[in-house]
């Protein structure tokens, strides 16, 4: 069983969530709120379609997270002003300054992955996960 490739991949992700987990505890949040919240730190506010597809969550669980954190001042939602049926999510400033904060931490995370692999491993590694997610036609898959 422990060589067995989906068993290993479950165990790894476990491994990682509680390491990343671990660095988002000071801010009280979990991994798919550091997933939404960065992909709002660009700014531009994202539809929240958009936003389930990026981070790979179906439309409920998005917006149980996009309420949590719009409860805690990091996120707000607006009717989308082109097309009054779609709501945006964009970062608060608390938001970003949150993210700017735990940037340096999820590095750190990042670096020990490197230090754990060798950086050739891990940007292969990087690679085969990536092709694993990726479609024939090159998009990107989610489920």
């Amino acid at each position: 069983m422990q060589y067995f490739l989906p068993h290993l991949l479950e165990q790894t992700n476990r491994l990682v969530r509680d390491m990343l987990n671990n660095a988002l505890s000071a801010e009280d949040l979990q991994t798919d709120q550091w997933t939404i919240l960065v992909y709002l730190s660009d700014g531009l506010g994202h539809a929240m379609g958009e936003l389930a597809e990026a981070a790979a969550m179906n439309p409920s669980k998005l917006t149980k997270c996009v309420d949590k954190l719009v409860s805690k001042g990091m996120v707000q939602r607006s009717v989308d002003l082109d097309d009054q049926r779609k709501v945006v999510a964009m970062i608060t400033d608390r938001g970003l300054d949150i993210v700017c904060r735990l940037n340096p931490e999820i590095a750190k995370l990042e670096k020990l992955l490197i230090s754990r692999l060798g950086r050739s491993d891990h940007k292969q590694l990087k690679h085969l996960l990536t092709q694993m997610l990726t479609n024939d036609d090159g998009s990107s898959r989610t489920a």
